[in-house]
């Protein structure tokens, strides 16, 4: 009888946990903004906005962070943050119905100023004499890295046109990708894992050569990443992915 009453107890402990909900998805998203391309299109909140379909998962952490690439080590940035379901629920003290919805409707404000605020900034900076796209664009990973969410997101805004102490892309003879792909590899800035993370080039050229000098810059770089393991995609233009107007 002993040995029946445990085996009970241990099916009512195996249903428990099997009933247990797995943890919430974590998603992060860095736009990554390139100051230096005068012409380049501004970053949307929608697109980001897309990428964390918290309309089909309403459970999910969020995180969206919006920076800039320059010639410095430190530059501004705008954040916002969505904390799981399960967090945000312990304020719910009215028990409110619509409380999570209404947090995911505040985290998209929050986005959509950031975007907002950062295109203010960047409107009044000075213009940069340098042009770090491998140096931003390999911090930025590095950050994602850290946050070990499960979905991790950077999206590019940029001509991937180099002018560092790395390498430059601005001399007269063309671009030697080849060159600069041993210039990059050397400076030890990429990690060697990039399983987990996914980057979005979006860029809209104005002729037939700035086209050809971006996709020489987009293959090089999706060659790096790919063979690191991350997902690259490129994209021409500004569409939206799930409009939260």
């Amino acid at each position: 009888m002993k040995q029946y009453t445990i085996y009970l107890l241990l099916l009512c402990l195996m249903a428990c946990k099997h009933k247990e909900e797995p943890p919430a998805p974590s998603v992060t998203v860095t736009v990554l903004y390139d100051p230096t391309d005068t012409r380049q299109i501004q970053p949307s909140a929608e697109f980001s906005l897309g990428l964390y379909e918290l309309d089909k998962n309403k459970k999910r952490e969020a995180y969206f962070k919006i920076t800039s690439t320059t010639d410095m080590l430190l530059n501004p940035s705008k954040e916002a943050y969505l904390p799981t379901k399960a967090a945000t629920e312990k304020s719910n003290t009215n028990d409110d119905p619509y409380f999570r919805e209404k947090q995911v409707l505040v985290f998209y404000e929050q986005v959509k100023q950031a975007v907002k605020e950062n295109a203010a900034l960047e409107a009044d900076t000075v213009k940069y004499n340098y042009s770090e796209c491998y140096r931003s664009i390999c911090r930025e990973i590095v950050l994602l890295q850290k946050k070990q969410y499960t979905s991790s997101t950077l999206i590019i805004y940029s001509d991937l046109q180099e002018l560092s102490d790395i390498a430059t892309t601005y001399e007269q003879t063309g671009i030697d990708t080849a060159k600069i792909k041993r210039a990059f590899i050397k400076s030890n800035q990429l990690p060697g894992n990039l399983m987990g993370i996914t980057v979005y080039f979006i860029f809209q050229p104005k002729d037939r050569e700035e086209d050809k000098k971006f996709m020489l810059m987009y293959a090089l770089y999706r060659q790096l990443l790919e063979k690191r393991g991350a997902m690259v995609f490129l994209q021409s233009n500004n569409s939206k992915i799930n409009n939260h107007e």
